[in-house]
């Protein structure tokens, strides 16, 4: 059998299971809707939590928008090789500096997505002899990266601080140094995760602290500046992504300066990797500031969050998150089911895509649902219409 005809039948398989992915292309975005097929539908399944990706598709681009960061950053479409060769340029730098700024540390590293960031991290961080203790939900890119760490990793259950006091009773004192990874924000649950009590537990087993700010950063704490900052903890390393609240793509690393000079030296995903672009630095400097000064956008996102979940309440499928953060999922179960409600909705002019495995466990399939502070009041009542009468009548 031929390598492509053994891919066309594990193609074939997920199909039949109802777990063949592909890709739906947007053909514009901003405003809170997309363009599908040259239809406009309101968006709820992006990450684009503050509005801050695009403009809005039905509007005029302003004059001179991108003209400006082209004047930022200069001329150059690339950086032409790794930052540790001859990459780095002053708007990285500069980028970096603003970061640490914004979140309360001492120093930064950009990576160029979250997923890089955390498989190059924790294998920097962590090696045999060490312990990591990681949340059964986290997201793959943390869950990767403790895989190709050489320290041993122990799944905790979700959110269950009595079981991780007693792995951290029992297991610590075995090992050279113990980690506790964590989400801020559960991106497929929309829960929060105790981060006070986490560094608590961490300080009283001499163990250290991790956390992934991609949902939270931009929509909690002082300016958005994160949950970390919010309840006044300093993780020792921090990560944040660029490519939801604040609408651009990359991520990066804070934490103290000896360990961004350790992650410069160690995390693979930095040291082989050709630069991002200057003008994406650049373009980092303009969105910190439009991100700190989103209050409104920030409290618009919640009350859509909290409308969406009162008025989807009383439908005959759980509902998870959407209290303290921007993401609401409708528990559906079956992968066939939550793909006809997603291509039902979007016949009705509501884009929301399901979520099947392997992102989420198999029995869990979902709609995940994610309104921007670029929606408007009116838009959220038309979402609540439409998905009220799907969700109702299941197919």
């Amino acid at each position: 059998m031929s390598f492509d005809h053994a891919l066309e039948g594990a193609l074939a398989a997920l199909r039949d299971g109802g777990n063949l992915r592909v890709p739906r292309t947007i053909e514009a975005l901003g405003g809170g809707w997309v363009r599908i097929e040259g239809r406009d539908v309101l968006g709820l399944c992006s990450n684009d939590y503050l509005g801050l990706a695009a403009d809005d598709p039905r509007a005029p681009i302003p004059e001179g928008a991108t003209n400006g960061l082209r004047a930022v950053s200069g001329s150059e479409r690339g950086a032409a090789a790794s930052r540790l060769v001859s990459g780095t340029r002053p708007i990285h730098r500069q980028a970096e500096g603003a970061l640490a700024a914004f979140t309360r540390t001492d120093a930064s590293l950009l990576f160029s997505s979250g997923y890089a960031a955390n498989v190059s991290c924790i294998p920097a961080i962590a090696e045999a002899g060490d312990l990591l203790l990681s949340d059964s939900s986290n997201h793959a890119s943390l869950i990767d990266g403790c895989r190709l760490s050489r320290a041993d990793t122990i799944i905790f259950p979700h959110l269950d601080l009595p079981t991780l006091q007693e792995r951290l009773t029992e297991l610590a004192p075995r090992y050279r140094r113990t980690w506790i990874v964590t989400e801020a924000i559960f991106s497929m649950d929309g829960d929060v995760a105790p981060l006070s009590d986490l560094r608590r537990l961490a300080d009283q087993h001499r163990a250290f602290l991790y956390v992934d700010e991609a949902h939270s950063l931009g929509i909690r704490g002082p300016e958005g500046s994160g949950l970390c900052a919010e309840e006044r903890v300093r993780p020792e390393v921090f990560i944040g992504t660029l490519g939801k609240a604040f609408g651009l793509a990359g991520a990066f690393a804070s934490g103290s300066t000896h360990l961004i000079r350790w992650l410069e030296n160690r995390a693979r995903g930095f040291v082989f990797s050709t630069a991002s672009p200057p003008h994406q630095a650049a373009e980092i400097l303009v969105a910190i500031d439009r991100v700190r000064h989103a209050d409104a956008a920030r409290a618009q996102l919640l009350s859509h969050t909290t409308r969406l979940r009162s008025a989807l309440a009383h439908l005959p499928f759980a509902l998870v998150g959407g209290d303290n953060s921007a993401i609401l999922s409708v528990i559906v179960g079956d992968p066939h089911q939550v793909m006809a409600f997603t291509d039902q909705l979007l016949e009705r002019g509501v884009f929301v895509q399901g979520i099947r495995a392997p992102t989420v466990p198999p029995g869990t399939e979902r709609l995940r649902i994610v309104p921007s502070a670029a929606h408007s009041a009116q838009d959220i009542d038309a979402a609540i219409e439409t998905l009220v009468s799907v969700l109702e009548a299941p197919p």
